[in-house]
């Protein structure tokens, strides 16, 4: 992990993306069928006038479930030195603890 700075604020670095293992992969499958399978089911409750709550319930816990899917790596911040949960394939973050950005150059 190599860090390049840019500014006052803003460092780059190198971070390598871990490989995702066969039962990761059936999960994010399983993850992201049943969430978008929750989706559609909650736009059918919305269409009823009953079924209005339970769908929003739905559509979040839904939406909850495809971010727990998608596929995090530990980062830290070169700034303070915090490790933190980034999404795989974003282009930065911006730490929780010293609010500075840092750019990510995923190898």
């Amino acid at each position: 992990m190599e860090a390049q700075i840019i500014g006052q604020q803003k460092i780059v670095i190198d971070v390598k993306r871990k490989k995702d293992g066969m039962a990761r992969g059936f999960g994010k499958v399983v993850g992201y069928t049943v969430g978008i399978t929750g989706i559609i089911f909650s736009c059918l409750l919305f269409a009823t006038i009953i079924g209005i709550f339970p769908g929003i319930t739905l559509f979040f816990g839904s939406l909850g479930i495809i971010y727990l899917s998608s596929g995090k790596q530990q980062v830290k911040c070169p700034h303070c030195q915090k490790r933190q949960p980034v999404v795989k394939g974003v282009e930065n973050f911006k730490c929780s603890k010293c609010q500075n950005l840092t750019v990510i150059n995923w190898k």
